[in-house]
């Protein structure tokens, strides 16, 4: 390009000289502020080309951009926009992503969004949930490319509709979607995946772009069939940590856990089946709030190997093992004083105090436990015994 147009790369705020010719929604972010939009939003159409004169290059203030790019294009009143009909423009759509490059995070910035597709191989149903007192919808799947890689996939609100009738479906064909304008995900465990993006995301399960073509002609007959997972647990996220503070709250299998066998934090939902504890259902803990060590008798005092403190007496909490269980399979889970001592609405301490003889099976109170639906955020740890034990963090009401 020359003359009066730029390329753009060749943007910058002090080129307000020049106009650029552009593929609507490639590579470059275009802002138009909400009081003219209504003079513009006639005007674009995917997929066609146009030339743009009149406007200011500004540094990208998104959070969330649609291209790696420093600066973007925010449309003026007096911003010129035509229709360019030559037919040796570039006639790119999307900047597609690898799975290897995501799953590697190779070029990856989980701020700038990204293009894929894929084949869905496995699909969970839909799932409602109140975020912040917000009623919010969810789908989760698994896409996978031709060379069997597979990322697993977070769809919310206006998208789920348009995933949930393959759900239960009955397809010969394979499913495949191409996401724009996605965003990937870095989780805490190191694994990544990818949601959309409030409206900037769409959807296509067909297309006459290059990739879609090559990748459906790339698939035989014996294809893996879509695998429908209908269960109250989902692949999604062990959105740990960091997720979760920002209320996205996603779930992990129990079965998915085991079989990966990765330590770290999950949400689950589950129900709680049995209390394990009998006799052992507490310990004698340091008083330092900021220790809660167990202690252990020494010299007629109550010593703490982890402060090295000394106390003529302890604190009472609970230490509870419980088993939960979900559709897919079940898991020893450690309750902590403070979780339990909300969940039974009685203080260690007051309970013990209540069985002062003691026995050799939980006390009533406990039994309530039982029956319990909730999320649980726990961590997975290994032991000595090298059995898998789930350390419950919090609850949350189904």
């Amino acid at each position: 390009m020359s003359g009066q147009f730029i390329v753009g790369m060749q943007l910058h705020p002090q080129q307000s000289t020049k106009a650029i010719r552009l593929r609507c929604g490639v590579f470059i972010h275009v802002h138009i502020p909400k009081d003219i939009v209504p003079k513009y939003k006639n005007i674009f159409k995917e997929g066609k080309v146009y030339a743009i004169r009149s406007f200011l290059c500004i540094t990208n203030f998104f959070k969330y951009k649609t291209s790696s790019y420093r600066y973007l294009i925010k449309f003026k009143h007096d911003t010129l926009v035509k229709e360019y009909k030559r037919v040796n423009f570039p006639k790119t759509m999307f900047c597609f992503k690898s799975f290897e490059a995501i799953l590697s995070k190779q070029g990856i910035d989980e701020k700038v969004l990204i293009d894929v597709i894929g084949r869905i191989v496995e699909i969970y149903s839909p799932l409602e949930k109140t975020i912040a007192g917000k009623k919010s919808r969810l789908i989760d799947f698994v896409l996978e490319d031709s060379c069997k890689k597979q990322i697993k996939c977070t769809l919310w609100d206006e998208h789920v509709d348009q995933v949930t009738p393959y759900f239960h479906s009955v397809a010969n064909d394979p499913v495949i979607v191409l996401i724009q304008l996605c965003r990937p995900k870095f989780m805490d465990n190191g694994e990544v995946r990818i949601c959309s993006s409030f409206g900037a995301t769409q959807l296509f399960f067909s297309h006459s772009c290059k990739e879609f073509r090559e990748l459906r002609s790339s698939y035989n007959s014996d294809h893996t069939p879509l695998r429908c997972i209908d269960s109250e647990s989902r692949l999604s996220d062990t959105y740990l940590g960091r997720a979760a503070r920002a209320n996205d709250v996603l779930i992990t299998s129990i079965q998915d856990i085991y079989s990966k066998k990765q330590l770290g934090e999950y949400w689950v939902a589950g129900r709680i089946v049995d209390v394990e504890s009998l006799s052992d259902w507490h310990y004698i803990s340091c008083k330092s709030n900021s220790c809660r060590r167990k202690v252990a008798a020494d010299g007629g005092m109550m010593y703490c190997g982890g402060c090295k403190s000394s106390w003529h007496e302890g604190v009472v909490r609970y230490r509870v093992i419980i088993r939960v269980a979900d559709q897919t399979g079940d898991a020893p889970m450690l309750l902590w004083d403070r979780e339990c001592a909300e969940l039974v609405g009685v203080l260690a301490g007051d309970l013990k105090a209540k069985y002062p003889k003691g026995n050799k099976c939980i006390p009533p109170e406990l039994g309530c436990l039982r029956d319990m639906s909730m999320l649980f955020r726990v961590a997975m740890k290994k032991e000595q015994n090298r059995e898998l034990l789930f350390f419950f963090h919090s609850p949350k009401d189904l």
